[in-house]
């Protein structure tokens, strides 16, 4: 260690003198000797191993208190990047739930199940009434504004009570197999789709659905865009 470097220890040392010295037992032979085995200590580290710097930091950090320890945690975070985090803890709420409105019903309900915080965002209504309303599946009632998760649970009753059945099953109960409609029931059919599609379009352009996140009103119009095509 040359003379730079041991001023220079010195006076990053110095910085931490800040604390309250009054009915201390802090004079300058004392804090000469704290200075000079500090530098001792350093200049010792600077001639180990990896391994052993690491066995030294382990035991001195077994030795810190709390405070100590949240002191040498922010001291890391202004020089460590932060690789791994969580971004609905940094991040605005809205942006957490943009970014999970592209999961599917199955990834939501998968993310729900990481922590609390992460359950109260997947059963958000902005997450859920989309994809309701893309297969027609509406609220028998509105929601009052404490109350969450009416979206979800409507969105997991309707797909818990389908009844899915084979074509051959349908033929069975309906008699529909390999038969051919006629030329009114095929406007007949046309014009119930028209209906439908256009009752969806009236309710996605409610303000009740959209007000709350202008971000799902762009989704609601790329729906009805893939609609017409």
């Amino acid at each position: 260690m040359n003379g730079s470097d041991y001023r220079q220890s010195l006076s990053d040392a110095s910085r931490f003198d800040g604390t309250e010295t009054r009915f201390s037992a802090w004079t300058p032979v004392t804090n000469k000797l704290f200075q000079e085995r500090t530098s001792l200590i350093l200049h010792w580290f600077d001639l180990w191993t990896d391994r052993q710097r690491k066995e030294f930091l382990c035991q001195l950090l077994k030795r810190c208190s709390k405070t100590q320890l949240k002191f040498t945690r922010d001291c890391l975070a202004e020089s460590v990047p932060i690789t791994q985090m969580d971004f609905t803890a940094v991040l605005p709420r809205f942006l957490s739930l943009y970014i999970m409105s592209f999961l599917s019903p199955r990834d939501i309900c998968s993310a729900a199940q990481v922590c609390w915080h992460w359950k109260f965002l997947a059963e958000q209504d902005c997450l859920w009434s989309p994809k309701c309303i893309r297969l027609g599946w509406f609220l028998p009632y509105s929601p009052s504004d404490h109350e969450y998760g009416a979206w979800k649970r409507h969105y997991v009753a309707c797909t818990a009570s389908l009844d899915i059945l084979t074509p051959r099953e349908a033929a069975g109960v309906y008699g529909t197999l390999n038969e051919s409609l006629t030329a009114p029931e095929e406007q007949q059919d046309i014009w119930r789709e028209h209906k439908i599609r256009q009752t969806i379009r009236q309710k996605c352009l409610s303000t009740d659905l959209y007000s709350s996140s202008s971000w799902m009103y762009h989704n609601i119009r790329l729906v009805l865009h893939a609609r017409k095509m």
